[in-house]
C-alpha cells in the first residue's frame, strides 16, 4: 500500500474494547458502555478485511483490545489469521494476566514470535492501585515464561505517571539489561472522563535528556 512517498505494510487490528483491567487511565471513573456485541466485527469479517489489504501489500498485523484473550475464540482466530497468504508477521498486544504456557505454546505452535506486554510497574501493591486487579505476579510469570519458551522480541510498554511511577523509571528501564527485552515509557493519554482528571499532574518530565518538562515516548532498547 502506498500513501505519498510511503509504503505502508502494517496493519493494527483491535478485536474487542473489553479488558480484565481497570486501569485508572483508561477506564472512566463515571459509568460507560462497552460496544454490544453484535456491533462488533465478527472474526470472518476481520480476516477477510485482513485477506484484502494483504493483497494491497500488508505484510505485518499486530492484534490489541481492549484485551485480545477476554474475546472467546481468540487463539482459533489467531491461527487463521497467520494462515492468510502474504501475512509474514503477526503480534499480540497484551496486558498478560491470562497467558499461560499452554496459551504461548500455541501462540509459537502458529507462529507467532512478537508479544507487547503491558506493565506500569514492578511493585505488586502499586500493580493493584494502577490496574485495580492483584494480578501482578500473574503477569510477570507469563512474561518470563513467553521468553523462556523463545518470544522474541518482547517488549515492555510501560505508560509513565509523575507521583504514581516515575520513581521507578530506572528500575524499569534496567530489565534490559537482565532480560533482552525492549521497553517502551509511553506518554499518558488523557481524555474526558478517566478516573484521574489531574491528568496535568501526572505528566513525567522527559527522561531522554534532550528536552525539559515535555513527555517523551522512550525506547530503552539496552544498547
Amino acid at each position: 500500500m502506498i500513501a505519498g512517498n510511503r509504503s505502508i505494510n502494517y496493519l493494527r487490528i483491535s478485536v474487542t474494547d473489553r479488558c480484565n483491567f481497570r486501569c485508572k487511565y483508561c477506564i472512566p471513573s463515571t459509568p460507560f458502555k462497552v460496544i454490544e456485541h453484535h456491533k462488533i466485527a465478527r472474526y470472518e469479517e476481520i480476516l477477510r478485511i485482513t485477506r484484502l489489504a494483504c493483497e494491497l501489500g500488508i505484510t505485518k498485523v499486530r492484534i490489541t483490545g481492549g484485551e485480545p484473550f477476554v474475546r472467546k475464540g481468540i487463539l482459533p482466530f489467531l491461527e487463521q489469521l497467520c494462515g492468510l497468504d502474504g501475512l509474514t508477521d503477526v503480534s499480540v498486544t497484551t496486558n498478560g494476566a491470562l497467558l499461560n504456557r499452554d496459551k504461548i505454546r500455541r501462540l509459537l505452535d502458529m507462529g507467532i514470535r512478537r508479544l507487547n506486554f503491558s506493565l506500569d510497574t514492578l511493585d505488586p501493591e502499586k500493580f493493584a492501585r494502577i490496574t485495580g486487579r492483584d494480578r501482578f505476579h500473574q503477569v510477570w510469570d507469563a512474561i518470563l515464561t513467553a521468553h523462556d519458551m523463545g518470544i522474541a522480541p518482547i517488549k515492555i510498554n510501560a505508560v509513565a505517571l509523575r507521583g504514581i511511577n516515575d520513581d521507578e523509571i530506572q528500575a524499569i528501564a534496567g530489565l534490559t539489561k537482565e532480560y533482552p527485552f525492549h521497553v517502551r515509557f509511553i506518554e499518558y493519554m488523557p481524555f474526558d472522563g478517566a478516573s484521574w482528571s489531574w491528568w496535568r499532574e501526572m505528566w513525567c518530565v522527559c527522561v531522554c535528556g534532550v528536552c525539559v518538562g515535555c513527555v517523551c515516548v522512550v525506547c530503552v532498547c539496552g544498547v
